[in-house]
């Protein structure tokens, strides 16, 4: 009898490396037969921690004192590495099932299709008169480049890895095998009363999956709140350190004030008892028949003391207490104290080796294709070197008997038609004159061939112009002045005066395509670029031509760099901002009209923003001419401000009732005379306040001068491939003007070490 192979399932971890290996016994029973568990000199999560290299030491460790080959290895993710959508398909044909699978695939997965990998599993349902009812599909995908990054470890180590599973879908497997039972068949099941589901909360060190399952219907949801969250909590309550927090946090019931341990950690566990009521309200409102039989609390961090006991009451749940898993046999391993001591955390190997050994409801695998199709081919290499050997006698065979006959072959030899070699190879020469005479005209169908794709390519590129106008708004929204110490909206105007804040709001923006963009520049806007922008560069626009753009034209050509031409849009940005305080202006700071140049515009000239994933300087868009994406001629045209206004008798009135108030009821008030519109917002999320050209205005109470400006630019699109050319033609003049630089700085070192003769 062939010998049962085994399967370990592996689960990296935060804080530990936890792996189980399993077979499958005579009587058909899950079975431990080993187990390891490492955990970390720190957390993976805290900023001093080196990922990397701590999960290849605890992996050398691992296979230092546990054997590998020959066994099925599964490993898992985390639940927010990946995707799970479940959907319900129509009443259809069963072979039908595929097509539209993958259809919602495309539809759901936020992602190109070649970018993830996914698979997809039918859950319940049955077949009735040809067609497949009240059935349920998962669809799990990851981004292939996080599959790869989850692989690496193990490639690294020489450990082949046959199954990748979400962790939340692992547990789900244990649940099913484990928890649930026999499963009812889905065309037994009444819809108005369906089989109880059970709940499960498997708290991990940075995030908490909840899984909610009958074994016919599944649910999933990862909350970003895990037992690290408690950890830092009390660290910054009580001021210790991580470690210390730590321990404190475990042993908070031998502690000599628990009640101020729980105290400091009251917000997390809020968070967290709000986000689970938000779940199952959720879950509840999407299964109206819904109900719950056991809720069960899994990994190390549901351990907390006093957190079973809490979710309790907020959940309005009775919660088990976890002790041992029902169907795993194979006491020398489960009855060992470390297992133990971790059993909760043990759940995803378990699931991960029900699913190796074939026992499991969900079978999904994300592991690539690639690596797949390598397995296979390696598994039959054995046979393939067996053909091998048999081709090659065959092939020593024909060779002796070739060498016998070998004489038959010659030109002058002929047969019992008198038909000679020569003639035959003639024949054969005629032949190959045609066969080449064919494959130049079949070279010049293929020439004629690519310049028909050369031409459909560029008129498909014309479709990505769609999406340029959004990196031109997430561009300029990148560049956009923002005070991180008023993004908090209870920021108290007397503890950070608007004058004090440096940001600008954008209240509008308006796009006009025009047939010549020359006309309405010379017209509208040249004259306040000249003074603004080209103040503002400086001796940036001289040397224009260093960094991909076009040189700054000699006097007598009579042509502006600057200037666009041709059709295309124009940008109108209106906004306004409250840096006017006169103590800045004292103190030699840019305010009113002066602080737009230096902020904003000096943004769109020098910062550098992040399209697409990749960094450019906004200039590399084409903030001067010639452009990437033709962003060009900036401008800024201040509206004139009218006469300073006094603040009305009863904002003065209002400020002195609220001056008794305390802080917390100060802001409630200020909040309760805001109004809806007081609270608009602006490009980027910035809060814009009401348009107009006023110098003075009441904003929450307080008196604030307003500076209004209308910027106004010049957009004409062009393609992804001109603007990583003008990136890369920027780098090179940079590394260029570096490298001149340091030779120049050379040279005068040089000539100061000569000695005055």
């Amino acid at each position: 009898m062939a010998k049962q192979q085994a399967a370990w399932g592996v689960d990296i971890g935060q804080c530990a490396l936890k792996a189980l290996r399993c077979n499958l016994g005579a009587d058909g029973q899950v079975t431990a037969i080993g187990f390891d568990y490492i955990e970390y000199p720190k957390p993976l999560s805290q900023p001093d921690a080196r990922p990397e290299e701590t999960i290849r030491e605890a992996l050398e460790q691992f296979l230092s004192r546990n054997k590998v080959r020959g066994d099925k290895v599964a490993i898992s993710v985390s639940g927010q590495s990946g995707l799970a959508r479940f959907f319900r398909p129509p009443a259809i044909e069963p072979k039908l099932l595929p097509s539209i699978v993958k259809y919602e695939a495309k539809q759901q997965i936020p992602f190109q299709i070649d970018e993830v990998v996914w698979d997809w599993q039918q859950l319940g349902g049955y077949v009735d008169d040809g067609q497949l009812t009240d059935a349920e599909v998962g669809l799990l995908a990851m981004k292939r480049e996080a599959v790869y990054r989850a692989m690496q470890p193990f490639t690294d180590a020489g450990v082949e890895v046959d199954i990748i599973q979400l962790s939340p879908i692992a547990t789900y497997n244990m649940i099913c095998h484990d928890v649930l039972g026999e499963l009812p068949a889905a065309a037994t099941v009444d819809p108005e009363n369906p089989p109880p589901y059970t709940l499960v909360i498997s708290i991990g060190t940075e995030s908490t999956d909840v899984v909610i399952s009958n074994g016919l219907r599944l649910w999933l949801r990862n909350i970003a709140i895990g037992g690290n969250h408690f950890t830092k909590q009390l660290a910054r309550e009580m001021k210790l350190t991580h470690a210390k927090a730590e321990h404190l946090k475990m042993n908070s019931r031998q502690a000599e004030d628990p009640k101020a341990i729980f105290t400091a950690m009251r917000p997390v566990f809020a968070d967290l008892s709000d986000e689970l009521v938000r779940s199952l309200n959720y879950f509840r409102s999407i299964d109206r028949h819904a109900s719950f039989g056991r809720t069960l609390l899994l990994g190390n961090a549901s351990k907390l003391p006093g957190l079973r006991q809490y979710l309790e009451q907020q959940l309005e749940l009775s919660i088990d207490r976890f002790e041992k898993f029902e169907k795993l046999g194979g006491a020398d391993v489960t009855g060992q104290k470390t297992f133990a001591d971790n059993l909760r955390a043990f759940a995803p190997c378990y699931g991960l080796c029900i699913q190796a050994l074939g026992e499991s409801e969900l079978t999904t695998n994300l592991l690539p294709e690639e690596f797949i199709v390598e397995k296979i081919v390696r598994s039959k290499k054995p046979w393939v070197l067996s053909a091998a050997a048999l081709i090659m006698v065959g092939l020593a065979v024909q060779h002796a008997m070739g060498s016998i006959y070998s004489h038959a072959t010659s030109d002058k030899y002929a047969d019992a038609n008198n038909k000679t070699w020569g003639a035959v190879k003639s024949q054969a020469t005629s032949v190959s004159s045609r066969s080449g005479q064919l494959k130049s005209e079949d070279d010049t169908l293929r020439t004629e061939l690519g310049f028909v794709n050369d031409l459909g390519t560029e008129l498909v590129s014309a479709a990505t112009s769609r999406t340029q106008m959004l990196r031109v708004l997430s561009a300029i929204s990148q560049v956009i002045p923002k005070d991180p110490r008023s993004q908090d909206i209870q920021t108290d105007p007397s503890t950070l005066p608007f004058a004090d804040r440096e940001e600008i709001f954008i209240d509008g923006m308006t796009q006009d395509f025009l047939p010549d963009l020359s006309t309405w520049f010379t017209a509208d806007v040249q004259k306040e670029f000249e003074k603004g922008v080209k103040s503002l560069k400086g001796e940036q626009a001289n040397a224009a031509g260093t960094d991909g753009a076009a040189p700054v034209a000699d006097a007598s050509s009579g042509t502006d760099p600057d200037a666009p031409t041709g059709a295309g849009w124009t940008i109108r940005l209106n906004g306004h901002h409250y840096v006017n305080s006169e103590e800045r202006a004292s103190a030699g700071l840019a305010t009113g009209d002066a602080y737009v140049e230096e902020s904003l515009l000096g943004n769109m000239l020098n910062k550098e923003v992040v399209i697409a994933g990749e960094t450019f300087l906004l200039s590399d868009l084409g903030v001067v001419k010639p452009t990437i994406m033709s962003v060009s001629a900036p401008t800024v045209t201040m509206v004139p401000g009218a006469k300073k206004e006094e603040p009305k008798k009863e904002a003065e009135d209002e400020k002195e009732d609220m001056a008794d108030l305390s802080d917390e009821d100060r802001f409630k008030e200020i909040r309760s005379q805001m109004g809806a519109d007081s609270m608009k917002s602006g490009m980027g999320g910035v809060g814009g306040g009401t348009s107009g050209s006023g110098v003075s205005e009441i904003t929450e109470g307080v008196e604030v001068k307003r500076t209004s400006f209308v910027i106004m630019a010049a957009w004409m699109p062009q393609t992804e491939e001109q603007i990583r050319a003008r990136k890369e033609a920027r780098l090179e003049a940079a590394k260029k003007a570096a490298e001149q630089a340091a030779a120049a700085n050379a040279q005068d070192a040089a000539a100061d070490a000569v000695p005055n003769q």
